[in-house]
């Protein structure tokens, strides 16, 4: 049962109930409640409760409006900034954030702009730093003779040159980008391929070193140009992995013509040299062990062989020493020659060839030509060179003419003061003619040409002696010709007066 006491604590009338705690007979305690019995505590109980749930209600009230508010006022310059922030990390320096905000934010964003056009400013001025690198580069590659190309690791054309535009008529396609066996003629992919192939493979897995591969190909076709590649693969620094291969092209059929020639006059030069040595020896041999059963007519005739052999090997030995005098600083001290009696000479000495093929030699010259400037052996060797040519490649029944006349210039000649009487000599025969591809070196050392039977006469050094010639006198020597047709070679000489 509760007990009950009435008791009075600050004015206050207390009512105690004090009910005892029991189960199952067992005493745990007991529970005191005191009731205040005054309506003024009550009341004031109550207002603090309320007040208490106002204060607490209007705190999180405050709290959820400023997280709305935050949420609504910064949430778009927050998105603005990331937005941002991921352009510039994508390389779009361009973007900025036009939003005004105060406070910390507000400073975010004016260092996020001012960060921005500093990144802009520095990627512009390096990225034009290196367009211009790159049009120097492109520019100076793209003038050199040589051709260029770059391809990367698929074989796939980075850059190519002007020059390579040209040798392979490339101007009008676009292969930038494209597989470079695509364009190539097959015989050149046949021997290219196999070695870029290499080149990739065995930087890119075997080892770290730049490699270079040398190779001549022919174009074929209707071009007669011969091509060395050379091949380069390109590294990376940082990695050293291969990152493409460079093909530069040269264009070396003047050295392979060259070559050619100096091994065909090698071979010429050493049959001319051998077969009058051999001549000689023998004949001469023959003299020595059997000249008691020789008559008096035939050691002569021997003698006379002995000595013509001698002659032609004389001849073959002073060419090549000419040419080499010739092409050094050696210059002509040149005094008046009477042109008319070196040209009669000349023609008399010649007639006997020209009549044994049945040939008509013409003599024009003007008469009011006497004496030109020059050295007289020289010219004697230059005029019988040509002469002798015309009557070598002029048909049976052909005609050639030596023709001296003047001509109105105002050349200037070497050591010699401006002149306007000038001299032309020229040689004009009715020949085979000369292919436009045999004119370009024509003049050119160890180069021989097929006469009207097919056969490769004399050393290949006539024509290249006339050029230093003529060059020495300050001159300039020029040719016509047409296949079938014939042939002209002239030059002028300052008239003395």
């Amino acid at each position: 049962m509760p007990l009950i006491k009435y008791s009075t604590l600050f004015n206050d009338n207390i009512i105690d109930i004090v009910i005892p705690l029991n189960k199952n007979g067992q005493n745990f305690g007991c529970l005191d409640l005191g009731i205040n019995s005054n309506s003024t505590l009550a009341s004031s109980s109550k207002l603090i409760r309320n007040t208490i749930t106002i204060v607490f209600a209007s705190v999180w009230f405050m709290f959820i409006l400023g997280v709305l508010f935050n949420m609504l006022i910064i949430k778009q310059p927050l998105e603005e900034l990331s937005l941002a922030v991921k352009s510039i990390a994508s390389g779009n320096f361009n973007k900025r954030i036009n939003f005004a905000f105060y406070g910390k934010i507000g400073d975010l964003i004016f260092y996020f702009n001012d960060m921005a056009e500093k990144l802009e400013f520095y990627e512009k001025k390096n990225v034009d730093k290196l367009v211009l690198e790159k049009m120097k580069l492109e520019t100076i590659v793209s003038t050199v003779a040589d051709g260029a190309i770059l391809v990367d690791t698929e074989l796939r054309v980075l850059f190519v040159n002007q020059t390579a535009l040209k040798v392979f008529e490339w101007s009008n396609l676009d292969i930038i980008g494209q597989s470079i066996i695509n364009y190539f003629p097959s015989h050149i992919n046949e021997k290219l391929l196999p070695a870029l192939n290499s080149l990739v493979k065995s930087t890119y897995v075997y080892n770290w070193n730049r490699e270079t591969k040398e190779l001549t190909v022919n174009l074929g076709f209707n071009s007669t140009k011969t091509i060395c590649f050379l091949l380069t693969t390109i590294l990376d620094q940082s990695s050293n992995l291969i990152t493409g291969v460079a093909i530069i092209m040269q264009d070396v059929s003047n050295e392979v013509k060259l070559s050619e020639a100096k091994n065909q006059f090698i071979t010429n030069i050493s049959h001319e040299l051998r077969t009058p040595l051999c001549n000689i020896g023998s004949f001469l041999e023959t003299l020595l062990d059997y000249h008691d059963s020789l008559s008096l007519q035939q050691q002569k005739q021997f003698l006379n062989i002995a000595n013509n052999e001698t002659k032609r090997l004389t001849i073959l030995v002073n060419d090549i020493l000419d040419l080499s005098r010739l092409e050094s600083e050696h210059s002509y001290n040149l005094t008046q020659v009477a042109l008319c009696d070196i040209l009669k000479d000349l023609v008399m000495s010649s007639q006997i060839a020209a009549n044994f093929n049945s040939i008509e030699l013409i003599l024009e010259v003007d008469p009011s030509i006497k004496f030109v400037w020059g050295n007289e052996n020289s010219l004697w060797q230059v005029l019988a060179n040509l002469l002798s040519n015309a009557i070598k490649f002029t048909s049976v029944g052909g005609r050639i003419v030596l023709r001296v006349y003047l001509i109105n210039s105002s050349i200037k000649c070497k050591n010699l003061r401006n002149v306007s009487k000038w001299t032309r000599i020229e040689v004009i025969d009715e020949g085979i003619g000369l292919d436009p591809r045999d004119r370009k070196r024509i003049f050119d050392r160890f180069i021989r040409i097929e006469n009207n039977t097919h056969l490769l006469e004399g050393t290949g050094l006539g024509l290249s002696i006339v050029k230093n010639i003529i060059d020495k006198h300050g001159a300039h020597i020029a040719l016509q010709s047409q296949v079938s047709v014939g042939a002209s070679f002239w030059f002028d000489l300052l008239q003395a007066d």
